[in-house]
């Protein structure tokens, strides 16, 4: 069975997901809380961060995965409705696996990719000896108890100096006796960089079948190159004519395509009687020549820079590997519609 992004937002997680921890809870909270804060200039919107708490549980008890290889495009697809370009496809299956044994379970590390802007990788964890489960399922009752018991985890981890602003975003999927474990992180780099120094930090707890309690666990730290893929090509886009969202004017909109997607750099100017409050909460969607709304971007999150007010920032991405010549914005409230032009190519 396959879900789309709209398949679910309609889910019920009230009925289907046990109470929210009250540590998450609190958590949560503190995140809107943040993007509420009137002196912060920076905002960074995670677009989907209700939905990314309740997918471990999705993905694990609601959808069925094939046994063989999963990874990043698997994830997209199937949490999000979200189709990966050709070509970041093509660059994530040419990353070369390598494997690390923890204790009794070995990591296969088959997916590693940075634009620059992100970094996602993806290892997939199986029992050495192929016994044993992953008791990362919701509900542990339902596995035997005649058989070993490992929860694992998987961690990109990148030096301060090259994280970027977002969200991050960490997740799993099963398929069968196999784990996949996801990371993404924001990151930020010069073009001149090649790699990125990143360690890739491995962990596995044995659980007591009865107890549910840890008795042992194994712990490996790897450093690795994350390669970084600095193909790039730009479009200025401007209104057709004067457009305003939002109470803003908006000046022009700059796409940079990776092999990662297009990433959008919208330029606004907030009226004189606006205040950068009220300027907290943005939400666009992008449209083709012909009305099709373009898949959302790999990256978790949009930023709102007020830092120079009254001039606004915002930054978006959709997933495609073409930069048309028109491309129409879509204020998600409203749903009003501004037809953007290309000025120049790049």
């Amino acid at each position: 069975m396959k879900y789309s992004l709209a398949d679910i937002e309609h889910l019920d997680f009230r009925a289907a997901c046990p109470p929210m921890p009250e540590d998450l809870r609190q958590d949560l909270m503190t995140l809107v809380r943040g993007l509420r804060e009137e002196k912060k200039a920076t905002v960074t919107v995670p677009r989907r961060f209700v939905l990314v708490f309740a997918l471990i549980i999705l993905l694990t008890a609601s959808v069925a995965y094939a046994a063989g290889k999963l990874g990043w495009a698997d994830y997209l697809l199937q949490a999000f409705g979200i189709h990966v370009t050709d070509q970041t496809q093509q660059t994530l299956d040419s990353t070369a696996p390598r494997s690390f044994a923890v204790g009794p379970v070995t990591f296969e590390m088959n997916e590693l990719f940075s634009d620059g802007r992100i970094a996602m990788a993806a290892a997939q964890a199986h029992t050495a000896d192929g016994k044993g489960v992953f008791a990362d399922d919701p509900d542990p009752d339902t596995l035997p108890k005649d058989e070993a018991w490992y929860r694992v985890r998987f961690l990109l981890e990148i030096p301060p100096e090259y994280r970027g602003d977002g969200e991050e975003m960490e997740d799993f999927m099963l398929a069968g006796s196999a784990l996949t474990y996801l990371n993404l992180l924001p990151v930020s780099v010069d073009n001149h960089v090649r790699e990125i120094p990143a360690t890739a930090v491995m962990m596995v707890w044995e659980i007591d079948p009865v107890t549910h309690e840890a008795v042992n666990s194994w712990h490996l730290e790897e450093s690795i190159a994350l390669p970084v893929d600095h193909s790039l090509e730009t479009f200025n886009y401007l209104p057709e004519g004067p457009a305003s969202l939002h109470g803003m004017k908006l000046l022009n909109v700059e796409a940079e395509k990776t092999a990662a997607g297009v990433y959008l750099t919208l330029r606004f100017r907030a009226d004189e009687d606006a205040q950068p409050r009220d300027i907290e909460y943005l939400e666009f969607s992008w449209l083709d020549e012909n009305g099709t709304a373009y898949d959302t971007g790999l990256g978790a999150s949009m930023t709102v820079d007020r830092s120079q007010w009254p001039l606004v920032t915002v930054t978006d991405m959709i997933t495609t590997d073409h930069l048309p010549e028109a491309i129409t914005i879509r204020d998600a409230q409203t749903q009003e519609k501004v037809r953007l032009e290309a000025a120049y190519g790049g």
